[in-house]
């Protein structure tokens, strides 16, 4: 007699559910406070809430839903950096080292020192796509 056919193959695993556990991670950061500048001169002084590049960029990438093992490109070392597509823009930089970037989803930390009338002004604003320019507090 012919041998018996051979068992099916098993069946594929089932796709990882990668799905919201409820687990955030909070840190202790000094409160807001006035300085006094001298006669009628009241400055407002806000602590940025991020202590180091790497810090920063690990905010931003969880804040734009990309997975922490996600590679990121340096392409000017502590103000832009290029991860899954997407521009992260850290530092101050000129508007030549932005220009190449026009067609991708730019992400500006909302800490540092930058001005949004100059990503405005080099129309990274696209009315067609509302979200190419968000700002990651």
């Amino acid at each position: 007699p012919p041998p018996p056919p051979p068992p099916p193959p098993p069946p594929p695993p089932p796709p990882p559910i990668c799905q919201d556990v409820g687990y955030k991670v909070y840190r202790l950061v000094p409160k807001p406070s006035v300085q006094d500048k001298g006669g009628d001169t009241l400055e407002l002084e806000l602590p940025s809430p991020r202590s180091s590049i790497l810090d920063t960029l690990t905010n931003m990438l969880c804040a734009t839903c990309k997975p922490l093992d996600t590679p990121i490109e340096c392409l000017i070392e502590d103000a832009l950096y290029k991860a899954d597509g997407e521009i992260y823009v850290l530092g101050r930089i000129s508007e030549d080292d932005l220009i190449p970037f026009r067609s991708h989803k730019i992400n500006l930390d909302g800490w540092a020192d930058l001005h949004l009338q100059d990503f405005l002004n080099l129309g990274f604003h696209d009315k067609n796509k509302k979200d190419n320019l968000i700002v990651v507090y």
